[in-house]
């Protein structure tokens, strides 16, 4: 709840279950791209979510041999014959150097989720490398849909929402660490300005948000080819 002055926010305790309410100035919600402060605002979106399936699978396994002469964060490699994601593209990510893992791998969006056990999250993460017999403990795996939305503005009243809540997209391009930090330095100084000057209009970042989409979605489709 809000008014003219001050942001009522309830806030629960996850581990003692309390609810207690914080009065505030100004709240930022950055809650990610499935956001509960923007569906309480109610920001209009345009777009589509789930336009694309992505798997994470977290392993355990020494390749230290084939990445610790040309050390990286994050290894792209191309699955030859794969026919999922375009051109069988996958993304494996250094988590600890070099015996944990993260690989990111496609599904098609249109079938059922697939069942991913231990067997065959096994079997992606052998034949991603290229490595059929590799020892391999896999310590997590996870589903989750490539979005292309964003919100048609950013802020209702004292409420303001940065980062994935109003542009959700691919993580392609390196964009995630940089995109919410660009959202809340300019949003910062608006508040800042707004806060000792009264009712100076907050420029909204909606181009720069359908700009970040835009080139993240369009990395995105050249990695994984042309849609059906």
């Amino acid at each position: 709840m809000q008014d003219a002055d001050d942001v009522d926010v309830l806030a629960r305790d996850r581990l003692t279950g309390a609810e207690y309410t914080i009065r505030a100035k100004y709240l930022i919600g950055a809650d990610g791209a499935r956001s509960k402060v923007a569906a309480d605002i109610g920001l209009p979106y345009e777009g589509e979510m789930d336009i694309a399936g992505s798997m994470n699978i977290t392993f355990k396994a020494d390749i230290e041999a084939d990445v610790g002469h040309r050390p990286s964060v994050l290894y792209w490699v191309i699955q030859p014959g794969a026919n999922v994601g375009g051109i069988g593209a996958g993304l494996v990510r250094m988590v600890r150097p070099w015996n944990e893992w993260l690989i990111v791998w496609c599904y098609d969006i249109k079938d059922e989720p697939p069942g991913v056990d231990e067997a065959s999250a096994t079997q992606i993460v052998r034949d991603l490398l290229g490595m059929p017999d590799i020892d391999v403990e896999i310590t997590g795996t996870s589903l989750w849909g490539n979005n292309e939305m964003y919100a048609k503005h950013l802020q209702k009243g004292r409420v303001f929402c940065a980062g994935d809540a109003v542009h959700r997209h691919p993580p392609r391009g390196a964009r995630r660490a940089r995109d919410p930090i660009t959202a809340a330095f300019p949003q910062g100084v608006c508040h800042g300005v707004r806060h000792r000057h009264g009712q100076l209009p907050v420029q909204e970042r909606l181009a720069a948000s359908m700009c970040i989409l835009v080139t993240s979605v369009m990395r995105s489709r050249v990695l994984s080819g042309p849609r059906a």
